[in-house]
């Protein structure tokens, strides 16, 4: 429709407005915060997110703290821009949750950003409230560090487990920047557009890094966000469900254990 409505022309880098509106809207909703929209970034994908990111606190003096296993480009952009990266290790033992004391002797002078993913890829853990208090008091005590909070997943939780934002907690709201976006919860992956959160300090160097990259995020998949955000919500669970479901399934199968 919004290419039959001629809507495929340049857009802010930002976004257009009224998709960032939603998505305030949607994380009002859900993650019970109030962030104001120019806040908030359109981007072509989710990835665009953790590179800018990481390009911001990256440096060869530098060292950046990611979850591993995790997803792959942390690893290798971290290494693209010379810092150091330090692998917040994840282990069967522990039911893949935080060591929050390896975590702690980990940061130093040098440690410029922390990357969480809860809910995790590839481990599906989802780190749990005492460890994230803990967490955050670790970041209030070293007030040098920004953190890259990777939630595009926070739609696809089983088991009732409850899961809470790092974006929930005021004392880190200068310092942390909320990766999320459509192509998990909506199953669209091609449309490319994902959305963060930055503070007010990095918003607009994350907005003249999209202008000097991509320009503006495809016109016509900002209004099938748009239309995706606002529109019905069942779908999201209707999926979620299947997945569940199928994941039950292969738990049982004894052929896989």
């Amino acid at each position: 429709k919004a290419l039959r409505d001629g809507k495929h022309g340049y857009t802010p880098a930002n976004g257009i407005l009224e998709l960032r509106e939603a998505v305030s809207k949607d994380i009002l909703l859900r993650r019970k915060v109030d962030i104001n929209p120019e806040n908030i970034i359109i981007s072509p994908g989710g990835k665009v997110t953790m590179w800018h990111a990481i390009l911001m606190f990256g440096d060869k003096n530098k060292e950046i703290i990611y979850p591993n296993p995790g997803f792959p480009i942390y690893e290798s952009a971290i290494k693209y821009t010379g810092a150091k990266p330090i692998p917040m290790k994840l282990t069967i033992k522990n039911d893949f949750n935080i060591d929050i004391e390896k975590l702690k002797a980990s940061i130093n002078k040098n440690t410029s950003l922390i990357i969480f993913n809860s809910p995790s890829n590839p481990t599906g853990g989802i780190v749990n409230q005492n460890d994230l208090n803990e967490i955050v008091n670790i970041l209030e005590k070293n007030p040098h560090i920004y953190i890259l909070s990777d939630e595009i997943y926070s739609r696809m939780i089983y088991d009732n487990i409850n899961y809470k934002s790092l974006l929930s907690y005021p004392q880190l709201k200068d310092r942390i920047i909320l990766l999320d976006g459509l192509s998990k919860t909506y199953a669209m992956t091609g449309w490319r557009v994902g959305y963060s959160v930055w503070p007010s300090k990095l918003v607009k160097i994350s907005e003249r890094l999209n202008i000097n990259s991509f320009s503006c995020t495809n016109t016509p998949a900002q209004y099938g966000a748009l239309a995706a955000t606002e529109g019905p919500q069942d779908c999201v669970a209707k999926m979620v469900s299947i997945f569940d479901n199928r994941r039950k399934m292969i738990f049982n199968d004894k052929k896989y254990f």
